[in-house]
């Protein structure tokens, strides 16, 4: 920063005070305004990244805090089955958890984030049901192909689309880990 004040001094002084008001001194000081207010944004951008990092690390905290709440109430199994290959992939695409949509509007259903989460249950529920006959030797759970409606705390999609969304993203994403939680 002295070293912008210095160099605009010099550059007045170089001038000359009938050139003060001149285009090419609005030019410079223009120009100092401008790298003071990028060293600005410079520095406070990266106080955001150290809160963002910071606010992640709080998150992985928090979950793995409900893992090993969630772990104590896994019920015991007697027999474990082994060595039969199969796999039981568990996924609920396009359950667009966020989304917002009233039945008048739509001449649909409503959605929203808690009947996202009650459909994603009984999906869930009934997948299992289903191959409970299987000896299934794995789960997968795949979490993903638009398991959000939006992508963002902007309510925004990928390619920057405004959608409309059940209230602020991050309670959604509090929702959706909690019922992943459940899930596993």
């Amino acid at each position: 920063m002295k070293k912008y004040v210095h160099l605009l001094i010099v550059t007045m002084k170089e001038l000359g005070d009938e050139q003060f008001g001149t285009s090419y001194s609005h030019v410079v000081r223009e120009n100092l305004r401008l790298r003071k207010a990028l060293d600005k944004y410079g520095k406070k951008s990266a106080e955001e990244k150290l809160q963002r990092e910071q606010d992640f690390r709080d998150e992985l905290e928090a979950l793995k805090g409900l893992a090993k709440q969630e772990i104590g109430r896994v019920p015991k199994v007697a027999s474990t089955p082994k060595d039969t290959g199969i796999l039981l992939e568990i996924a609920t695409p396009d359950l667009h958890v966020g989304k917002l949509a009233h039945s008048i509007e739509t001449g649909g259903r409503p959605y929203d984030v808690k009947i996202a989460i009650a459909t994603f249950e009984r999906a869930l529920e009934a997948l299992v049901a289903r191959t409970a006959i299987y000896n299934v030797e794995e789960i997968l759970l795949v979490a993903g192909n638009d398991l959000f409606n939006s992508d963002s705390p902007e309510n925004e999609t990928t390619a920057g689309t405004v959608v409309s969304c059940d209230g602020r993203f991050h309670k959604t994403f509090h929702h959706v880990r909690n019922m992943m939680v459940k899930a596993v």
